[in-house]
């Protein structure tokens, strides 16, 4: 087995300064500090951010950009947990332990992810009924209820997913 580390912030911030450079874009050093940060020690995860905000203007929209790559892994991990059959409890919650985005947005991301895998030419029989079960369960808006309300919809779907 090859066992990779994650690549320190400060190497990775670099690196993304660097990129930008060759790629003759002008980002911030807190712009490339941030996409460090998101990218948890991802060489790879952070060039899919660095696209992400290479064309935008202005720093603002950068950092948004980055938050909002944060948050669709977030919602992508989330996601996936949620179908595996061989996930449990445990392991969603430790996702959500981390989770400090807008829990809506989290749910919609969560619904396309769910949504994709339905509609899917292939399908995947094995974890269509769960994908369906998210689909029912997130089916309501999280505005009011934010993280605990997502909290609750996940324990949901875990719970009658192991019912079975």
């Amino acid at each position: 087995d090859v066992v990779v580390k994650p690549v320190k912030v400060d190497v990775l911030a670099s690196l993304v300064l660097e990129i930008a450079a060759l790629e003759k874009a002008v980002i911030t050093s807190d712009v490339a500090d941030r996409v460090a940060e998101a990218s948890e020690g991802s060489p790879r995860k952070a060039l899919v951010i660095l696209e992400a905000v290479l064309n935008l203007k202005t720093e603002e929209e950068m950092l948004e950009a980055v938050q909002r790559q944060d948050q669709k892994a977030v919602a992508i991990d989330l996601a996936r947990a949620l179908i595996n059959p061989r996930v449990g409890w445990p392991d969603v919650a430790k996702i959500l332990r981390d989770v400090d985005e807008d829990a809506e947005s989290l749910r919609r991301m969560i619904m396309g992810y769910c949504q994709s895998i339905m509609l899917s030419e292939k399908p995947n029989a094995g974890i269509m009924p769960r994908a369906a079960l998210v689909l029912k369960v997130f089916s309501y808006n999280l505005y009011d209820t934010g993280k605990p309300g997502l909290t609750l919809a996940c324990w949901e779907v875990v719970a009658v997913s192991n019912k079975k």
